[in-house]
């Protein structure tokens, strides 16, 4: 019982004196990183200049950046056992840090943590043991600005740099971004490229289509051409033939017409000519008909010509009164007259008989 209760009191009196001793070890420090202008995501050191102002050997295991809103460890530095010699000597401790992920314009809020050994003529008095190592921050917050970048080298490839942030390109049209920037596709659609080519994958291609099939809308198509049109190149082009040939299979072939056609130079084939009343088909043109004196031209042809039953055709061609017509004419007369005179007559007689009974 007397020995438990000399180890507590012994235990008392260890706590005491490391709190009665405040200037067996006063730290005084800064903690600064490498960078001026720190990006988020780049790599850049820490250099902690350590001076022990106090009466005893300082020796340092490890080193904490914490930050001071969350509490949470930004990085940490094992020293294996850096001593500082009292004498207000400087030291000063590098190390490595990646800086954290951009969240937006926010600075970076520090504590410095320190994990020190604790003296040994304070580790153990008699039989009580106390821990071998002391961890405390310093109070003071330090601040540190970080940025998302300085220029577009520190954006992803489909970004700029604005105003120390990262910002999505929004390229127009057919553009895309690439290296920062935004370029022009070849093509979005095969609207904008030649007549024999397609867009496939943002380049225009030429097509390949055989020697039967001729291009339109800029795609291979077994279509054929027209009579007055040829395949060449997969495109139906003209024909250009002379002006006594037609269009036949495709090619220019002398054209053979009838004497009654004439070639039609602006649609290269035989037509019909069309000849007047009096004009004839010879040797593919129109001839004006060579009639005799006594022939009329109808119908494209001579024939022989018609008087009126009371004339005669002259051998020169033209219908005179005939004589021998006339001659007959009044012997017709006389007779119908004559005859008219005996129907009066017999009419006349008639009439008195039909009297003479009445009476």
């Amino acid at each position: 019982m007397e020995r438990k209760k000399h180890i507590n009191l012994t235990f008392l009196f260890v706590l005491i004196l490391i709190l009665a001793s405040p200037k067996a070890e006063a730290i005084d420090f800064n903690a600064t990183v490498s960078c001026e202008q720190c990006i988020s995501g780049t790599e850049t050191e820490w250099n902690v200049t350590v001076t022990n102002k106090g009466q005893t050997e300082l020796e340092i295991q490890s080193i904490e950046i914490i930050s001071a809103q969350s509490q949470e460890l930004i990085t940490r530095h094992n020293t294996t056992k850096i001593t500082v010699y009292t004498g207000n000597k400087p030291i000063s401790i590098v190390f490595p840090w990646i800086i954290p992920g951009y969240k937006g314009k926010t600075n970076l809020t520090y504590n410095v943590c320190f994990q020190t050994l604790v003296p040994t003529y304070l580790r153990k008095i008699e039989d009580t043991a106390i821990s071998d190592t002391r961890y405390f921050c310093e109070p003071q917050n330090m601040t540190l600005q970080l940025l998302q970048c300085l220029n577009s080298s520190n954006c992803a490839w489909n970004e700029q740099c604005g105003n120390n942030e990262c910002k999505a390109l929004e390229c127009k049209g057919c553009g895309y971004a690439s290296n920062h920037q935004c370029f022009t596709h070849e093509c979005c659609s095969s609207e904008e490229c030649s007549f024999n080519q397609q867009c496939r994958k943002n380049k225009c291609s030429n097509l390949n289509c055989t020697q039967a099939e001729q291009i339109i809308n800029r795609s291979c198509s077994s279509r054929e051409c027209a009579q007055s049109e040829k395949l060449a190149n997969q495109t139906c082009t003209p024909l250009i033939c002379k002006a006594d040939e037609g269009y036949i299979n495709h090619t220019c072939a002398k054209l053979h017409c009838a004497d009654s056609e004439f070639i039609s130079i602006s649609e290269h084939k035989c037509a019909k000519l069309q000849c007047k009343n009096d004009e004839h088909a010879s040797n593919h043109t129109c001839a004006k008909l060579q009639c005799l004196a006594n022939q009329t031209a109808s119908n494209h042809t001579c024939a022989a010509k018609e008087c009126a039953f009371y004339n005669r055709l002259t051998e020169e061609g033209k219908c005179v009164f005939n004589t021998d017509m006339t001659y007959l004419s009044f012997e017709a007369v006389a007779l119908i007259s004559i005859s008219i005179l005996l129907a009066l007559l017999a009419a006349k007689l008639i009439n008195r008989k039909k009297e003479g009974r009445e009476k």
